[in-house]
């Protein structure tokens, strides 16, 4: 058995994932959290075409081989994960699917999660609703009370689970794809450092965190003598920041059935 990992940079989003967070790109910090040890890793990234070079050079640089090929999306988010997961060897068992700007992600939140997949199916970090929610000016339900969780990538899935969900399903969200599938996602406790850096206020968020956490994050260092041209160290005409901040963070709020997970505020 081997574990699949499925890296998603959305449209519009590629320079983004460049962007340097303590030396690394953003992307790449992504792809370290699913680095399991112990599991034979093998990692499809899907990507703007127009960053496919750069992200490859930098996953070399930093001498992520596990990276072994970068695709193009797809339509919609279900057709680019089908697609990522065509590219998978057949001895993967388990594919974690992540967010290519969610950097911070403890690896042993990874971890469980695909402790929890391998026994369950499908498994996603999950936090409690601490704030009232309303619809209509109703309350829906007391949030210490309900089951009203927020969801946050990484997700972990057994492949068959994944297959039989994505080719069954036609809804464009993998998390859509879930609940027409009738699927119970098992929710392993979230982590709320774990979050999308999208622009200059995520990046100093996420700073703050790691001077807090460091030791509960993959170690990345760059290859020795290997920032050439174009590396993000010596940014290329083609690996530019300049305007990538300006796209709100989208927001992810799904039901799921059973008790919410009790973490601290």
């Amino acid at each position: 058995m081997s574990l699949g990992a499925i890296i998603l940079i959305p449209a519009g989003k590629g320079d983004a994932a460049l962007a340097p967070l303590l030396g690394a790109p953003v992307a790449l910090r992504a792809l370290g959290a699913v680095l399991v040890p112990r599991e034979d890793v093998h990692a499809v990234a899907v990507a703007p075409p127009a960053i496919h070079e750069a992200l490859k050079r930098e996953a070399d640089r930093f001498g992520l081989g596990e990276l072994e090929k970068i695709l193009a999306p797809k339509a919609d988010e279900r057709q680019s994960v089908l697609a990522a997961l065509a590219e998978l060897p057949d001895g993967v068992d388990v594919v974690v699917v992540h967010h290519g700007l969610t950097a911070l992600c403890p690896t042993a939140r990874v971890v469980e999660l695909v402790a929890s997949a391998r026994e369950s199916g499908a498994a996603m970090c999950a936090l409690p609703i601490r704030t009232p929610v309303f619809s209509s000016k109703d309350e829906l339900e007391s949030p210490l009370q309900g089951p009203l969780c927020t969801v946050h990538w990484p997700a972990a899935f057994q492949r068959e689970v994944l297959t039989v969900m994505l080719r069954t399903a036609t809804e464009p969200e993998l998390l859509s794809c879930l609940g027409a599938a009738g699927r119970t996602l098992r929710k392993v406790a979230g982590d709320r450092d774990a979050f999308p850096v999208e622009d200059e206020a995520d990046l100093t968020r996420a700073l703050e965190a790691w001077g807090r956490r460091a030791t509960e994050y993959t170690f990345l260092w760059p290859r020795p003598g290997e920032a050439g041209e174009g590396s993000l160290g010596q940014p290329g005409p083609e690996v530019t920041t300049e305007g990538f901040f300006n796209t709100p963070m989208d927001v992810t709020n799904v039901t799921i059935p059973d008790t919410p997970v009790d973490e601290e505020s």
